[in-house]
């Protein structure tokens, strides 16, 4: 792909922020050399920069108790112990909150080494990282587990492709998917990575000549097709994506699940539906 010349400079800013030029030096996350700020054509490796992020001791919950085998045991830092659901849980879900909001790299499950006899009991597993501390409100990363990473002891690595904003990870097994039969974790560990340069930054977009207000509380945008729809850990955060998009005119917010969905309604043209996590925000014209 082509960049233009600002575009590159972005990108040299991240990656060398001590020398904007950045003369003859290679990018983290390119292959190409560049000697000069101007357009050239990058290709970006299939390589990320990731730095771990302890969650040994953060609290941890299973959506069914296990007396022998609890929650923490999956961020105990201790191969030896497992996390385990309780017995008949018809949709297992085990969870992390990190306590803060990390940019989500990576997260590494390592399964109980002993194995779950003749079931592969990490089929189906879904890794789920986000802002709310509702699962099924989290995109997932990578996708589900299969028949073949069921083996003791296996490390199976979960790459979030999109950079988020994250403070809770789960990994749940809806029973529903094929060859799932009796849904059951048994997870030893729970590890993350976190991206390190800037992949979670704030959009950077002109604010001089733009301004919102809030038209409603208590309610969305109940218009079909939205632009976008966007995690976002702050209003601001919102806004700035309402922002980058010429045509978006107005959106709704919620942040106690950091929902965040764009539109191109004017607020003549906006229908709101009733629910106390959201407020409509509309472009100023003044």
């Amino acid at each position: 792909m082509i960049y233009k010349p600002e575009t590159v400079f972005l990108h040299l800013k991240t990656c060398c922020p001590s020398r904007p030029n950045c003369h003859t030096q290679f990018l983290p996350n390119y292959k190409s050399v560049v000697h000069k700020i101007s357009s050239y054509i990058i290709q970006p490796k299939d390589v990320f920069i990731f730095s771990a992020f302890s969650v040994i001791g953060k609290p941890a919950w299973l959506s069914t108790a296990h007396t022998s085998f609890p929650a923490g045991n999956a961020v105990d830092g201790n191969l030896a112990t497992i996390a385990h659901n309780g017995g008949g849980d018809p949709h297992p879900v085990l969870g992390v909150d990190l306590e803060e909001e990390v940019c989500m790299g990576r997260v590494t499950i390592t399964l109980r080494d002993s194995g779950c006899g003749d079931l592969p009991c990490f089929l189906g597993t879904v890794i789920r990282a986000g802002l709310s501390p509702s699962y099924t409100d989290n995109p997932p990363c990578g996708l589900p587990g299969t028949a073949a990473q069921s083996t003791p002891g296996a490390v199976i690595k979960f790459p979030c492709d999109v950079p988020r904003l994250a403070r809770y990870i789960t990994l749940d097994i809806d029973p529903s998917q094929p060859g799932v039969t009796d849904p059951t974790l048994k997870i030893a560990e729970v590890e993350v990575e976190v991206y390190t340069a800037g992949e979670c930054a704030e959009p950077i977009v002109d604010t001089s000549s733009a301004h919102f207000r809030r038209l409603h509380k208590g309610g969305y945008i109940g218009n079909s097709d939205p632009l976008s729809t966007k995690r976002a850990s702050s209003l601001t955060r919102c806004a700035l994506y309402c922002l980058k998009r010429a045509s978006c005119l107005s959106f709704d917010f919620a942040a106690v699940v950091g929902q965040c969905h764009l539109y191109s309604q004017t607020s003549e043209d906006i229908e709101m539906a009733s629910n106390t996590d959201f407020n409509i925000y509309v472009r100023d014209s003044n």
